[in-house]
């Protein structure tokens, strides 16, 4: 298992931040365009790349800054929000789509928010572990 580059690393915006953007990317565009079925438009294609791309960003730059922590659960919460939406892309009634798309930010949003709930109980460790 590769660890977790250290804050203010170069590997970040080398590395990190360009691979699990290529994979939400990659995740994203499977599940509109062939688990939904839909027609390939590049207009639709670049606007699911961009929002697979910024949740990706965003926890990059929050791993560059030295929450390596949250990174690591918005990574994951990104890619468990991506699952659950090829998940519930099962019916074709129209519904899916927008419920699917629902989902993936509710998830994102968890992550930020139990990243920052971990990054805060680290730090309380760390400050208690000095005293």
């Amino acid at each position: 298992m590769l660890p977790i580059p250290a804050a203010r690393s170069n590997s970040w915006y080398k590395f990190i931040i360009p691979a699990t953007s290529i994979l939400a990317i990659i995740l994203i565009l499977f599940t509109r365009f062939v688990l939904f079925d839909q027609p390939f438009t590049l207009v639709i294609a670049l606007r699911f790349t961009l929002l697979a791309i910024v949740p990706c960003i965003i926890a990059g730059a929050a791993g560059w800054l030295g929450a390596r922590i949250m990174w690591l659960i918005m990574t994951l919460s990104v890619l468990i929000g991506l699952i659950w939406m090829a998940y519930l892309s099962t019916g074709h009634t129209g519904w899916e789509d927008l419920s699917s798309l629902l989902v993936f930010f509710l998830s994102i949003l968890l992550g930020v928010i139990i990243g920052l709930i971990a990054e805060l109980a680290a730090f309380l460790y760390r400050r208690l572990a000095r005293r």
